[in-house]
């Protein structure tokens, strides 16, 4: 079994999933991020925002019965953040058994919408092979995507391909620009922050005082 990290709100937490590693987690021993649900609420229109609410009340108390049943009209009904978050719960079977497929479809649709959190979610399903083709290149596309609108679980995703070589070239400067500006962007979350810092020292003792100003530079010109 291997650790990955899931943001939910202001908090990081492991979980441990039961799953044959495919080769992308077997050349990591890390996960790629996850959702922060409530980073989304104030993006929902007052009655969405109001179920959501309480369905993550539902959450908190471990009410998987209730918080279906508060999320599933939202999420058919087209809300993006009801269906992300009801992927999410296909994906780690909270309430339903898990379904990678449906954890897929649900994810699929909110990312469509714009979402930037389903966007990296969906990708990680692709860089996983959950659910979906393992497919590197698709994975690369939702998270530049993700990327495009500064959510920084896109950041430190794109900064473990990069280092990792998932799909692209390994570049530890390209890499170490994506971790740069996670770090920058997470200032509110500290752990995400954190992270980001571990990789930039890791990164920052394998490259050159040149490199490493080069992905400096690149992090303060980035535009989306």
């Amino acid at each position: 079994m291997l650790p990955y990290w899931k943001y939910e709100g202001n908090k990081i937490r492991r979980w441990w999933a039961k799953f044959t590693p495919t080769p992308f987690l077997q050349r990591r021993h890390f996960a790629l991020a996850i959702a922060a649900f409530l980073c989304l609420l104030a993006l929902a229109a007052p009655v969405a925002a109001g179920q959501l609410e309480d369905e993550r009340d539902a959450e908190s108390r471990s009410d998987w019965a209730t918080a279906l049943k508060l999320l599933r009209p939202l999420a058919e009904e087209g809300n993006a953040v009801a269906q992300g978050q009801l992927g999410l719960f296909y994906e780690e079977g909270r309430g339903v058994p898990v379904d990678y497929s449906e954890a897929a479809k649900w994810l699929r649709k909110s990312a469509d919408q714009g979402n930037a959190i389903s966007q990296t979610n969906l990708a990680n399903l692709y860089g996983l092979g959950r659910g979906v083709p393992l497919d590197y290149a698709e994975s690369l596309k939702w998270l530049r995507k993700s990327a495009t609108q500064r959510f920084y679980g896109a950041f430190v995703n794109l900064g473990h391909v990069y280092r990792h070589g998932d799909g692209v070239q390994i570049d530890f400067v390209q890499a170490y620009m994506w971790y740069r500006l996670a770090s920058d962007s997470a200032t509110t979350h500290v752990s995400v922050r954190q992270t980001a810092d571990r990789y930039l020292a890791y990164l920052g003792s394998k490259m050159t005082r040149e490199q490493i100003a080069e992905a400096e530079r690149r992090a303060r010109d980035w535009k989306p």
